[in-house]
């Protein structure tokens, strides 16, 4: 699921605004709503790819309960604008702002990210959409803008390097592990190895001393290793054996040890774009809720 999906929510509850509503809000709002509910399991397997960003103080089933209700709520508003979309009448006042009350201590539970994390970071951004709905029609408390603030300062934690388990937490420290895992393999590669085994130094040599069979791994960790390559050298010149192997068999192991940190920076470099993308999505949340919260509407 990419992230900017999520996003879009909110950037379609401030467009619904400015419209003057010219369009219905399922047309424009609530059909991005149910696309996020609909792909919450799927973003949580994105997010989950990404380590370091969790507090696993939530559980499994924490988190299915947390999501259920909330998913609940969001698609309980979908279905009351769509049958009220001109707000609700005199008789159920109180439900509506029940409601909506209601939904904002939802989204404020999944907002503790001192205890949780950023991980629900998705199902806030529905909530806080959906009870946008609610509230330009019927918030006799004025409780939205105060859940705008909240929501707020929520995403601008969520990319702040200095709060734990941020996403831009997390990508300092993908981009550290990623330098340190191209430092380590580069400094394997394009220089020679024992190989384990020795020759007697070729033809006429017969009573010379035997050489040292060595390779040599060309390329990068970044563009990816090449074929060995093969040369000899006297014992006393030997390069010795590549950290992490030994005996007969060196090469195979060092070819294997390149392709293990050829391995970790891809998927390093993977997850750095993965949290690029999170952390632009979040920027783009905040700048939304920036509007959002200059709406004279609320």
């Amino acid at each position: 699921m990419d992230p900017s999906t999520i996003a879009a929510a909110i950037s379609a509850v401030v467009s619904y605004f400015q419209s003057s509503q010219q369009s219905s809000w399922q047309d424009q709002v609530g059909g991005k709503l149910d696309d996020i509910i609909g792909k919450l399991e799927e973003m949580d397997n994105f997010l989950h790819a990404l380590p370091g960003i969790f507090i696993t103080a939530m559980d499994d089933e924490t988190r299915k309960v947390w999501a259920t209700e909330i998913t609940t709520a969001v698609g309980d508003i979908n279905d009351v604008l769509k049958h009220a979309p001109k707000g609700p009448t005199a008789e159920n006042r109180q439900k509506w702002a029940d409601r909506l009350a209601s939904t904002k201590s939802l989204v404020e539970d999944n907002m503790d990210y001192v205890h949780w994390g950023f991980e629900q970071f998705a199902l806030v951004a529905a909530g806080v959409s959906a009870a946008a709905g609610l509230a330009v029609h019927y918030d006799p408390e004025k409780i939205f803008p105060s859940l705008v603030q909240r929501a707020l300062t929520y995403y601008l934690d969520a990319i702040n390097i200095g709060v734990p388990n941020s996403f831009q937490s997390a990508l300092k420290s993908y981009q550290d592990s990623a330098v340190q895992i191209t430092q380590s393999g580069n400094g394997l590669m394009n220089r020679p190895w024992q190989t384990g085994w020795s020759t007697s130094g070729g033809v006429g040599r017969a009573h010379a001393p035997p050489l040292e069979l060595t390779y040599t791994i060309p390329g990068s960790i970044e563009n990816g290793p090449g074929k060995p390559t093969h040369s000899e050298c006297r014992p006393d010149q030997s390069p010795g054996f590549m950290p992490g192997t030994s005996g007969t068999d060196a090469e195979n192991q060092g070819v294997a040890i390149i392709s293990r940190f050829r391995e970790d920076y891809t998927t390093r470099m993977s997850q750095i774009d993965s949290v690029n993308k999170v952390i632009a999505s979040c920027q783009n949340i905040i700048d939304d809720l920036y509007h959002l919260g200059k709406e004279k509407i609320f």
